[in-house]
């Protein structure tokens, strides 16, 4: 299973005049990195995977789907893959999140721009065409799900249950009726969940064998809400960054990010300096990878654990 950390507007921290992409103060590094093209990123990480995201988040509540002045089509969007993405990277068909009260043109969108862009995608050597699925209900997501097969996709994203994270069980269910259907047609099928990254989340992902996920809380917990955390096990701890001007209440760490943007005067335990916000983003990835990590390993232990139960229950026997 695979993570894709998100890329936002900022992909580099500068120190001394130098932009260092923030994976260099990563003592953990994902498998892969999620960017999207409503963003004009300054340093893009060459050294692994980047699923390319077609900026659906941005435009959410626009009725027709732009980015700037740009309208979002399936040829714009593969005109700005072509420029940014390598072989091997993942490429992701226009979509719009079903929002607001023109459900019924976002659906059709979804649907014509997803086959559309396959078609478009062949003239990509060596990319990973991917579409996301949206539904009003279950039976709408299997269906579309469906759709994508049929046009082509060996590649297929569940989107649109960022809004409903807090509901574990509401999202799991979803995810799981869906992997279940797309398992067991005749061709593999790379399955990619979006928007959710919690240790929580990954560990249901082992579970029914989803092959990658992405998640951008790291940021937003830094800059919007001054959120620092720490790992506790398979859990994050979270902590509030202190005010400028206040002594830091939170936990000394000493990862490598937060111990060389000390060096150069930048507090990640602080809230409101860009240098610091954005070191704190980099904190809290680094933490969300070692708990995946540790959730990962737990579920391997377990797995271990029950095998020799089994095993000794067929001896017995």
């Amino acid at each position: 299973m695979k993570f894709f950390a998100a890329i936002g507007k900022t992909d580099y921290i500068k120190i001394n005049g130098y932009k260092r992409g923030i994976w260099e103060f990563l003592e953990h590094q994902p498998d892969g990195w999620l960017c999207s093209i409503a963003f004009n990123q300054a340093v893009i990480p060459h050294h692994s995977q980047i699923l390319w995201d077609c900026g659906a988040y941005t435009y959410r509540h626009l009725d027709v789907p732009m980015l700037g002045k740009n309208l979002v089509t399936p040829h714009w969007a593969i005109h700005q893959y072509k420029k940014r993405s390598r072989s091997g990277d993942i490429i992701v068909a226009p979509d719009s999140l079903l929002l607001g009260k023109n459900l019924e043109t976002r659906i059709r969108f979804n649907y014509e721009s997803a086959r559309q862009f396959i078609e478009l995608s062949k003239k990509l050597e060596g990319r990973i065409a991917m579409a996301v699925v949206h539904g009003v209900s279950i039976e709408a997501r299997i269906e579309r799900a469906l759709d994508l097969y049929n046009f082509g996709y060996r590649a297929i994203g569940i989107g649109g249950l960022v809004a409903t994270a807090s509901n574990k069980q509401y999202n799991t269910k979803i995810i799981k009726i869906i992997t279940q259907e797309l398992r067991q047609l005749p061709e593999p099928i790379w399955i990619h969940v979006f928007g959710l990254s919690s240790p929580a989340y990954a560990r249901v992902f082992d579970d029914i064998n989803i092959t990658s996920f992405d998640g951008a809380s790291h940021f937003k917990e830094a800059f919007i809400a001054g959120s620092f955390f720490l790992i506790k096990g398979e859990r994050l701890v979270k902590y509030k960054a202190s005010k400028p001007h206040e002594n830091p209440t939170v936990p000394l760490c000493n990862c490598l990010c937060c111990q060389t943007l000390r060096r150069y005067g930048y507090e990640t335990r602080s809230f409101g300096v860009w240098q610091n916000n954005l070191g704190r983003a980099v904190h809290n990835l680094n933490q969300l990878l070692i708990a995946q990590k540790n959730t990962e390993n737990q579920n391997k232990s377990n797995y271990k654990q029950l095998s020799l139960i089994i095993n000794d229950c067929i001896s017995s026997a």
